[in-house]
């Protein structure tokens, strides 16, 4: 189990973090089209844009928020959601950060090649 921080979970406050989700999906040939506070937008060619949005959770304290779930949509489908929370509590073979990639990275590869 991963040791409770004191410092909430927060994916894109560390721009390492959305540089190596942004480089793993420009592997597959996504760029990265808009960016938000909470959300990123990937297009790849004629496919309809991808817009990958994360939902925050106060903390106990009512003082802090961290990262509570993530969603991958291409317009109206839902592609995937994490369960960070979930995550947060699991045992992982990577680290949280790494799976968090990984499991984005796998959504957006079921992403439709074409406009609907």
């Amino acid at each position: 189990m991963r040791l409770v921080e004191n410092k909430p979970f927060r994916f894109l406050e560390k721009e390492s973090r959305s540089e190596r989700l942004c480089d793993a999906l420009r592997a597959s040939g996504f760029e990265l089209t808009e960016r938000s506070r909470l959300s990123l937008t990937f297009a790849r060619g004629d496919a309809a844009s991808i817009d990958i949005t994360w939902e925050l959770a106060w903390w106990p304290d009512g003082d802090l928020q961290e990262d509570d779930r993530i969603t991958i949509r291409q317009g109206s489908e839902l592609l995937g959601e994490i369960d960070v929370r979930q995550l947060i509590r699991s045992k992982l073979a990577r680290p949280l950060a790494e799976e968090i990639i990984h499991r984005v990275a796998v959504a957006c590869e079921a992403a439709s090649p074409r406009r609907p």
